[in-house]
């Protein structure tokens, strides 16, 4: 058994960046996911809705294919390209976030909060992902 002295010391030793690092690591994938459920359901980074269609006509074609944002509201998914150009990489504790797209310049142009997370996004992602991940590293970086 451990004393309360020998965990201190483990306790001390803990590199509270490097299981940030980790678990953000671990879930590079999940983060490019939560970024397209987002931008699918209507959301910015911010949290707010993404800048509405103008061409009225195209907004009632696109809730047709997506009632999830609501009728004007974009989800920057037609063919789904752009959506499945997202992917995260994480380096030296910066979040780096890639597309992959022809459309990507154009689309940050009109509304240059679509990449990241927030709002309940974010929660999530952080809920189910990202502390579950950083618990496990820090209870495997101190052995319990």
């Amino acid at each position: 058994m451990s004393s309360i002295r020998a965990f201190a010391q483990k306790v001390e030793t803990l590199n509270i960046d490097t299981a940030l690092q980790v678990a953000f690591s671990q879930n590079e994938r999940e983060i490019a996911d939560q970024n397209r459920k987002q931008l699918y359901a209507g959301f910015d980074k911010k949290g707010n809705r993404l800048k509405r269609y103008r061409n009225s006509k195209y907004a009632r074609v696109k809730a047709q294919m997506n009632p999830v944002p609501g009728l004007g509201n974009p989800d920057f998914f037609l063919t789904g390209a752009f959506q499945r150009g997202i992917s995260v990489q994480i380096q030296g504790g910066t979040i780096r976030t890639l597309m992959n797209d022809s459309k990507s310049d154009d689309l940050l142009k009109r509304d240059p909060d679509i990449i990241g997370l927030g709002g309940d996004f974010k929660k999530d992602l952080i809920d189910t992902k990202l502390r579950p991940a950083f618990l496990a590293e820090v209870k495997k970086s101190l052995k319990i």
